[in-house]
């Protein structure tokens, strides 16, 4: 602040206008800011003879500009200052001055130059950064020989090293270090780094030897072998091989060399099976063969007109006293094996078994304890382990002479069996004629060289009221035994029910049930057919043609022909009555059910004797001893279905062998059903061969 003091004088001055105007030029303090008329008022009160200080004026200002550059920071800024000399900047001079700092080499930021020497103008003294010094990332790699691990530094540096992908390849490869194993993508995740200018140490590669794994199977039964590639290291090679297989344990002499050369000379290989070790063989059962047949086949013989004369069918077999019937062929003990680690795998014995010692007719030969003789003549019926030798009962026919039959043997019929009269045995029946309206039970096969009928087929009122009988009801539940009313198939008056199998030249209005097979050569119409085994039409050259009724067979069913192109309803059922996946699903529910029961139950008892400690009341512990049966109840119980679902899990598996088959078409309303999944054919179809699958009955690929 620049202050005028007025004083007394002694002599007089000059206090005009001028000339303190020309005074304040001569001090030096002319460039000052004066209050507006300050000196006119000044000169106007000295005139008058006042006396006093009075402020007149202030100092101007100005404002110089300093360029600071931050180590730390790498940033360059302006830094303003209060001057009382004035400063003319402009952007060249400002230019000047940063080159001959050595700032010019900086980045400035757009306009900073301008701002600063605006900012200088107008006396705005805040700090403002112009510049930084832009900084880079250079890499070197670094390989550590302890680790074999090769590391990527990343330094800063002020020189741009223009590093690209491509030149991190071509300088790795420069040092040999492009042979080494990369993890993917780690060369691209350093660029970003780089782009950052950031300072760090990554492991990039590492320098492996090749690496040989030998695998075993569970079993041990199988070895296999794995490679990678050496990155760098020791290279693949025959002696790394053998020496990791020998170190595995497998025996040498299983191991395939071809193979293990072949793998040594790959780069890499995944679990390639080079040992496998002896499966042992086991021993087979004892079985028993007869060396008699019970039948001698013979060719029907065909007339001049191709009618086939069905009543010359079979010779049936006698045999005479001491006659080898059936010779035991002895288990053999099997072979034994080794897995790949040479350890033996003994065999399995065969299982032996003795000759049924209920024999009837035959005994064991006493020189050869193998073989079985004939003890009386007779007929012989050829069992699972023994030979049944009986007396041979021989009629003409079946009627009002003989009356019913009921033996304990075999039968043989040369002629008929006569409407009405029963025949009921223990072994076979044989029929040379026909069977008509009649039932005839046996407990091994019934063979019958003509056909079975069982109501006049020229009775066209009774064939159309069969048919209705026969075709009346719908689906295949074959066990119809507690109906209500009477099954359809007990109209049929001819019947024929075999433990064995039957075989017949065709069937017409009959209900035949057999364990074994049923065998029909030309046709069966309108008739209700069960087998323990298969239903085979067609044998021996003949037509083979399932038309109307129904038929089941738990084995499968094969025809030439089901159906007639009168579109007669035919139901062939194969396998089970109903779908095994449904009774698994059903057991699966109840046991789940009766384990969460046997969970909360096995709670409760817990919480009781938490509850009572050691010594729980009487009543408390009848309950308890009440819960505790309940829960082994259960668990029976569980036990029992659980192996129940075995068996039916174990008949699902084989359901794929279970065909209904046909050799040449299938006419429409014609249906099958196999394991209780149904398939009906509306239009004609032609030959082939059909299976459950998935809940689905299709056609087998041929």
């Amino acid at each position: 602040m620049l202050c005028a003091d007025l004083t007394e004088a002694a002599s007089p001055t000059d206090n005009s206008l001028q000339a303190l105007q020309e005074s304040l030029s001569k001090e030096g303090y002319s460039g000052f800011l004066y209050k507006p008329e300050i000196i006119e008022y000044l000169a106007q009160k000295a005139s008058e003879g006042e006396t006093g200080s009075f402020d007149i004026a202030v100092r101007k200002e100005y404002t110089s500009v300093e360029f600071v550059f931050d180590e730390n920071s790498n940033r360059l800024s302006a830094q303003f200052s209060v001057s009382y000399e004035e400063i003319r900047l402009n952007h060249g001079i400002v230019q000047d001055i940063l080159k001959e700092k050595g700032f010019d080499t900086l980045t400035f930021h757009p306009g900073a130059l301008q701002k600063a020497i605006l900012n200088a103008s107008k006396n705005v003294r805040q700090e403002l950064e112009i510049a930084f010094r832009k900084v880079y990332s250079d890499v070197l790699f670094h390989f550590d020989e302890a680790e074999n691990l090769l590391r990527a530094t990343l330094i800063n540096t002020f020189a741009d090293p223009q590093i690209t992908l491509r030149s991190l390849h071509e300088d790795i490869k420069s040092k040999g270090f492009d042979c080494f194993f990369f993890k993917e993508g780690i060369l691209e995740s350093l660029l970003p780094k780089i782009q950052k200018a950031e300072e760090d140490e990554i492991t990039i590669a590492e320098k492996k030897d090749a690496q040989v794994s030998v695998e075993l199977s569970r079993d041990k039964m199988e070895a296999t072998v794995s490679t990678v590639s050496a990155f760098g290291g020791v290279e693949l090679s025959a002696d790394l091989i053998n020496h990791a297989v020998k170190s595995s344990g497998v025996e040498l002499s299983l191991c395939d060399q071809a193979v293990l050369l072949d793998v040594s000379m790959q780069l890499s290989v995944s679990k390639t099976p080079f040992a496998r070790g002896l499966k042992y063989i086991p021993g087979e059962d004892c079985r028993f063969e007869a060396v008699i047949g019970e039948i001698n086949e013979k060719d029907r013989t065909v007339d001049d007109h191709e009618v086939v004369n069905h009543l010359d069918g079979h010779d049936f077999v006698m045999v005479e006293i001491g006659t080898p019937l059936m010779e035991k062929i002895p288990a053999t003990l099997g072979t034994d094996g080794c897995n790949v680690l040479g350890e033996e795998i003994i065999a399995t014995p065969g299982e032996d078994f003795d000759f049924d010692p209920d024999l009837s007719g035959a005994v064991v030969d006493p020189t050869n304890s193998n073989m079985l003789l004939a003890e009386c003549k007779g007929h012989p019926v050829i069992c699972a382990r023994s030979v049944w030798v009986g007396s041979l009962l021989r009629l003409d026919n079946v009627d009002i002479k003989s009356g019913n039959v009921n033996f304990d043997g075999s039968v043989h019929v040369e002629g008929e069996v006569m409407a009405g009269f029963t025949v009921e045995v223990t072994g076979d029946v044989t029929v040379r004629g026909m069977i008509e309206n009649a039932t005839v039970t046996a407990g091994n096969d019934i063979t019958v060289g003509g056909g079975v009928i069982g109501r006049d087929p020229g009775t066209e009122k009774s064939i159309k009221s069969d048919q209705n009988s026969v075709q009346g009801t719908e689906g295949f539940d074959v066990d119809e035994k507690h109906s209500e009313k009477k099954a359809p198939q007990e109209n049929l008056r001819a019947r024929l029910q075999a433990g064995g199998g039957i075989d017949v030249g065709f069937m017409s209005m009959v209900n035949a049930k057999a364990g074994g097979d049923i065998v029909v050569k030309e046709y069966v119409m309108h008739s209700y057919l069960e087998s323990g085994n298969q239903i085979m039409l067609g044998q021996a050259g003949g037509k083979g043609r399932l038309i109307g009724g129904k038929c089941f067979a738990a084995e499968g069913v094969l025809a030439n022909e089901y159906g007639t192109d009168a579109n007669v309803k035919t139901l062939v059922s194969a396998g089970t009555k109903v779908s095994r996946t449904d009774e698994l699903k059903v057991l699966a529910e109840n046991m789940d059910k009766r384990t969460e029961e046997v969970l909360n139950l096995s709670k409760i008892i817990a919480k009781m004797r938490s509850d009572t400690g050691s010594d729980p009341a009487v009543e408390v512990q009848q309950k308890m001893d009440t819960i505790i049966n309940t829960v082994d109840d259960l668990r029976e119980q569980i036990g029992v279905q659980a192996k129940e679902a075995e068996e039916i899990s174990k008949l699902i598996s084989d359901s794929p062998n279970i065909i209904i088959s046909s050799r040449k078409q299938i006419f429409p309303n014609v249906e099958f059903c196999i394991n209780g999944v149904n398939l009906k054919f509306d239009q004609l179809a032609d030959s082939g061969a059909y299976h459950e699958s998935k809940s689905e009955v299709i056609k087998l690929k041929a």
